[in-house]
């Protein structure tokens, strides 16, 4: 089973095995790093905070408890790095946010609008769409990742989908 392998590799790596930790960094590396970049925008805050999240695992890995699954726990730390950092920078985030929902999207590519669309969900709707789309993860996931109900999690996806729906009516 894969959650016993990585449950396993990670009690490794707490016991030293350093080669443990180079399997699970092999796996989630591009996920991770993937997720931290549409959760901010910024490539160069993304390696800062990708860093951020292995670092904590590292530094907790002895103390990990094999509750879920470590897929999840691992997201559930980089959700509290992007979290912590929006809090830390909230005005700089509200700008950004808002300059992306002003720009003119008439002469740019589908995908291209429909990322900057994307962009102007509220962060925890735009978080739990990430999830739920580039990283496939379940509604509970999704809670058990975001520290919310399971319904919270649900009307973030719908009112995820619904917004993006409404900006992008001109595409469907």
């Amino acid at each position: 089973m894969v959650r016993h392998q990585d449950e396993q590799a990670l009690k490794q790596y707490a016991a030293g095995d350093t080669r443990a930790f180079d399997q699970l960094y092999g796996k989630y590396r591009d996920l991770l790093y993937g997720y931290l970049v549409k959760s901010c925008s910024d490539r160069e805050l993304a390696d800062e905070m990708f860093q951020d999240v292995w670092l904590r695992v590292i530094k907790n890995a002895s103390r990990y408890e094999s509750r879920g699954k470590f897929r999840q726990w691992l997201f559930s730390v980089a959700h509290n790095v992007v979290v912590d950092h929006h809090r830390r920078n909230k005005h700089k985030f509200e700008e950004i946010t808002e300059l992306a929902s002003d720009s003119s999207f008439e002469s740019q590519e589908i995908g291209s609008r429909i990322s900057q669309a994307i962009k102007t969900l509220p962060f925890e709707q735009r978080q739990a769409f990430h999830l739920r789309e580039q990283l496939g993860c379940s509604i509970r996931g999704i809670s058990e990742i975001q520290a919310c109900t399971e319904e919270a999690a649900k009307s973030r996806i719908r009112y995820a989908y619904s917004r993006l729906r409404q900006q992008l009516k001109d595409l469907l």
